[in-house]
């Protein structure tokens, strides 16, 4: 889990972003009152103040609250006979079908609530004594027995029933009526274990591709258990999520400002459904001090009086469209504690939500609704209505042109890069400059383009709203390279946030959201285009344009496939088809330097991005996805994050690349339900595919501190072949030749299980394709703990999806993924950790040069993890020992293979094991030292208190100086350094001939202190390895 990206001390900074934009600002959002402090109990929808008001009303029989109260009893949620129906693995698909015990949750949840507010509103306890039991009785059943929740609605169920048990639970332990001991502790920590185990972790993030009720719905869920279960940070992220997410549910994503809402063009069930959600949200934060209802000049508002006026059949003004007739009229219970808030305590005009609630009166219930609203939040109805119309106001507003020609700047939390972003000539554009003013990125645009008779949005454009924050963000891993799987210090990256609304200026006024962060490190943008009901016919795909105009003289290290080495090449002479990361020199003198990245933060499976250069612009370059995307009608289709890292100098720019990582998704994955078996390690390949092989391999493995084995192509018969079966071993003959001792599967992984060595199996996509759903839960009986993926397809939509779906699926039998050979990383470890790490690299069997090795920390490596496999000792590398050596930390990979081409025997008594055996795959901390892009790199990383470097340079012998003052402070802090270096012969060259159990890495120990320099020399096509220990 993650802490909250949202400052709870922090107010929006309102009137700077009302400054600079011209727009309206994000007046009275998140009001806080005081210090955060402790929370308030009861305090989700009803506070003790609340409460002792209805009672007093219901005991002096005053109206509305007796009739609501006596409709409320009568009500059959209500009913004391009625027992729970609790389900152990409740099923929700699309719709609600099918439908495994998610009804009776939804009945369950609503009754216990109910049942809950009548006992704490009851006149005496005899009366209440029947209904605390039977709320208990409800969540104990579930907490009981729940164990999971699936299916396509898994989020939206979590989210519409997840509050109502918390707010049953917060009033039995909580009301002022409620008796004392009334539940057992163990059973109300019993709730709040199902709660955040089995709700909670399926809408930490939200659904940004569903309807916006979905989102509204989660928010209120995260509000209210992290109110019960005093969880400061689950509760801020509910705020964040509310004002600032820039998903569906996002209160101005949501709303627009003419009152209009996401869902309009749809029906008027599901708007009702994300408003109500949005309103309960507001109430529960209200009572803890924090006002979401003055968010966006009282956005909520709006919304209710346009979807009032429409269902009281009037006309109102629709962008996309035109409102959706189903369930015009048909009014849910929503209206009352809206009405209250803003036209009894805030006096703002609600003529129609006021018609509305004279029809409704007293509102009950509803399966989807907090409902009783009338009850619960009737203030004074009877005073003279507010005069005005606020939503008269709101559209003659929000149909007013906006200018078409507006830019605004946002400059990252310490002034290093300034984005101008905004609307120029009609269409999208964005530029970024580094401190000095040297240009990163000129002005260049984005937009979606139709495949069909829609009309696209990369022109006629008007700026219709901006509003963001100073936010920051810190995402717990499970492993990491800066620390991110440390839980209470994760880095935090803060950025400036703009969420910017597009709006056609002619029919069909189709909207376009881009969301834009500027960190220290670089910005990212995201395209995301929210559901357009009018295109349900056309059946459109969709091609994100953004393009990407360089300064003249820029050079970039082009890469037109996966495993292609990197070639310096002047922009101007670009071919099309760059594959990303693509990196940038932005003078051929000096810097800055950049690179341009994608991630897929939903995981929705987009196609694979390659840069083109435009055909009409001057240094520019155009993203061309591999393929279509399919546009939602009734889903939001947020496209991938565009990255542009920066930095001044090519180290700086290796070490920013935590901000891709800081996008990445959070884990599908709950950490303490696989931390157990999601375990980074180093691995070595077993050559001969024996019994007698894998013994020795294992045997060896446990002595060098090695995490798995692998056994590779050939074990179930030629990869290639589609007769080959991967559910049995038979070996490939053309691998295999001779007298060979077979391979008794079985009992290796046996054997391995004994010694606490896993077995990784590799598997071509042939046969992934045709047996995955067979092959994960038959390797995981066997004992197998990983795949490994071999050439897999890439690039469409189709493969997009089939990579994220097989990874899942493997997540869901206990299995471990190496993905080779053309995947380059997007995120999908970020939402699938057992997605260790991937290829999509010239890596070490290619026998690259010690050029290309030097190329890819400040290339390929910026975008994730990649398996190169490291063949140690090797003959036909270009490279010497101790080049290699420092590879196992200067390249990150969580999942490191090691000794690729070697054999136990070929290793021993080498006295550079140690090293190999000591150093991690994971780390807590990296600091880049220095390096030139093809040239050299150095880099120092932390795994507790030990520190490894790994130096290399190219095919040129140089001197670098390492400065030591990353090591921890302290006038007494001394450290042992053992290099690594290369022996050199009396040429003063590396040696290179390979005589078994003689090595070529010269040893030296000396103590150092933090402050000193180290002066390495490194040898031609050579490296070194460093590690330090506290003396």
């Amino acid at each position: 889990m993650s802490d909250s990206p949202y400052p709870f001390r922090r107010r929006l900074l309102i009137q700077s972003f009302a400054f600079l934009t011209g727009l309206p600002a994000m007046t009275g959002s998140a009001a806080f009152s005081g210090s955060p402090g402790p929370f308030q109990h009861p305090g989700m929808l009803h506070s003790a103040s609340d409460l002792r008001f209805i009672r007093e009303k219901i005991r002096r029989g005053e109206e509305p609250w007796s009739m609501a109260w006596k409709n409320l009893l009568s009500d059959k949620i209500a009913d004391l006979t009625v027992s729970p129906s609790p389900v152990p693995n409740v099923l929700r698909g699309p719709y609600n079908k099918p439908d495994i015990g998610s009804s009776a949750l939804g009945r369950d949840s609503g009754a216990a609530y109910a049942h809950a507010l009548i006992a704490a509103l009851s006149p005496d306890p005899a009366s209440a004594a029947p209904h605390w039991r039977q709320a208990i009785t409800l969540l104990d059943a579930w907490s009981g027995t729940l164990q999971s929740i699936e299916g396509h609605d898994q989020k939206l169920l979590c989210g519409l029933t997840g509050y109502r048990f918390a707010n049953a639970a917060e009033l039995i332990r909580h009301a002022e009526t409620a008796p004392a001991g009334l539940w057992a502790s163990a059973r109300s920590a019993a709730c709040q274990a199902m709660l955040t185990g089995i709700f909670v972790p399926p809408i930490r993030n939200l659904f940004p591709q569903a309807n916006g009720n979905w989102d509204a719905a989660m928010v209120t869920t995260l509000l209210c258990i992290g109110i019960l279960t005093d969880d400061r940070a689950l509760f801020e992220r509910g705020v964040d999520f509310y004002l600032h997410s820039g998903g569906n549910g996002t209160v101005t994503s949501y709303i627009y400002p003419s009152g209009q809402c996401a869902e309009t063009t749809r029906d008027q069930g599901h708007v009702q459904l994300g408003l109500g959600m949005l309103e309960t949200a507001c109430r529960v934060a209200r009572n803890q001090g924090v006002d979401l209802y003055g968010a966006a000049d009282n956005r909520l508002a709006l919304g209710f009086e346009y979807t009032a006026k429409y269902n009281l059949g009037d006309d109102v003004p629709c962008d996309g469209g035109r409102p959706g007739d189903k369930g015009r009229g048909q009014f849910a219970p929503i209206y009352e504690s809206v009405y209250q808030h803003y036209a009894t305590e805030k006096n703002l005009p609600m003529p129609y939500t006021r018609r509305v609630l004279e029809r409704l009166r007293p509102e009950g219930y509803d399966r989807s609704q907090p409902a009783w609203g009338t009850l619960t939040a009737a203030k004074d109805f009877n005073k003279a209505p507010v005069s005005g119309d606020l939503l008269a106001v709101a559209l003659t507003s929000s149909l007013l042109p906006r200018e078409s020609d507006r830019e605004i700047r946002v400059s990252s939390p310490s002034g290093t890069l300034t984005a101008t972003v905004g609307v120029k000539d009609g269409a999208f554009t964005y530029s970024l400059k580094d401190k000095q003013g040297h240009p990163v990125l000129l002005p260049s645009n984005a937009g979606i383009e139709f495949e069909g008779a829609a009309a696209s949005l990369t022109g006629g454009l008007s700026l219709w709203e901006v509003v963001g924050a100073r936010r920051e963000a810190a995402r717990f891993r499970l492993y990491g390279e800066h620390g991110e799987q440390n839980q209470t210090a994760a880095p935090r990256l803060p950025f400036e946030q703009r969420i910017l609304t597009l709006r056609q200026n002619a029919a069909p006024h189709r909207v376009l959201r881009v969301e834009v962060r500027v960190y220290d490190e670089g910005m990212a943008l995201c395209l995301t285009l929210p559901p357009h009901r009018d295109l349900a016919t056309q059946s459109p795909t969709a091609r994100e344009r953004t393009e990407f105009a360089l300064p003249d003289g820029a050079v970039a290290y082009a890469s037109y496939a996966s495993e292609d080495e990197y070639h310096p090449t002047p922009i101007a002479e670009l071919k099309k088809g760059n594959w990303l990361p693509f990196t940038v020199q932005a003078s051929a003198k000096s810097g800055p330097f950049l690179s341009i990245i994608e991630v897929d933060e939903t995981a929705a499976g987009m196609p694979q991005t390659v840069l083109s250069p435009s055909p009409v612009k001057k240094n520019t370059l155009v993203t061309e996805a591999l393929g279509p995307v399919p546009v939602g009608t009734e889903v939001s289709t947020p496209f991938p994050w565009r990255i542009v890292l920066a930095g001044e100098t090519p180290a700086r720019l290796a070490a920013s690349n935590r901000l891709v990582r800081s996008l990445w998704p959070e884990s599908a994955l709950p950490s303490a339900a696989v931390s157990d078996w999601i375990k980074p390690g180093k691995a070595i390949r077993e050559t001969s595919l024996s019994t007698p092989g894998g013994i020795a391999t294992i045997d060896f493995a446990v002595e060098n501190g090695l995490s798995y084995i692998l056994f590779d192509a050939g074990w179930y018969g030629p990869e290639n072949s589609a007769a080959s079966d991967a559910r049995a071993v038979n070996l490939d003959p053309a691998r295999v030749k001779g007298d060979h001792p077979g391979l008794d599967l079985p009992k290796v992984i046996a054997y391995g299980k004994e010694k606490g060595i896993g077995v990784f199996l590799y598997v071509n996509r042939r046969a992934l394709e045709r047996q995955l759903p067979e092959l994960a839960p038959l390797y995981e009986s066997w004992g197998v703990v990983g795949i490994k993926f071999g050439f897999v397809n890439t690039g469409t939509v189709q493969w997009t999806r089939w990579m994220r779906d097989s990874v899942a699926l493997c997540a869901k039998h206990h299995l471990l993924v190496d993905t080779h050979d053309w995947y380059r990383p997007v995120g999908l470890s970020g939402t699938y950790p057992n997605l260790l790490t991937q290829e999509g690299i010239r890596g070490n069997e290619h026998m690259p040069t010690p050029r290309h090795n030097c190329t890819l920390p400040f290339t390929r490596f910026l975008s994730g993890p990649g398996d190169y496999t490291i063949c140690y000792r090797n003959n036909r590398l270009q490279t010497t020992d101790a080049h290699q050596m420092a590879l196992a930390v200067l390249y990150y990979s969580p999942l490191t293979l090691l000794y690729w081409y070697g054999k136990p025997q070929d290793y021993t008594d080498l006295p550079e094991r140690e090293y190999f055996r000591a150093v991690p795959t994971t780390w807590d901390e990296t600091r880049w030292l220095g390096g030139d892009i093809g040239e050299w790199a150095a880099v120092a990383r932390r795994s507790g208190q030990n520190w490894f470097i790994g130096a290399i340079t190219n095919e040129t012998a140089r001197t670098v100086t390492l400065p030591l003052d990353f090591l921890p402070p302290g006038t007494n802090a001394k450290w042992t350094l053992r290099t690594y270096s290369d022996k050199l012969g009396s040429d003063g060259k590396p040696e290179t001939t390979i005589v078994r159990g003689v090595s070529r890495i010269s040893v030296t120990n000396m103590p150092v202190q933090r402050g000193k320099t180290l002066t390495l020399p490194l040898a031609p096509s050579g490296g070194a390895a460093l590690w330090l220990t506290p003396a």
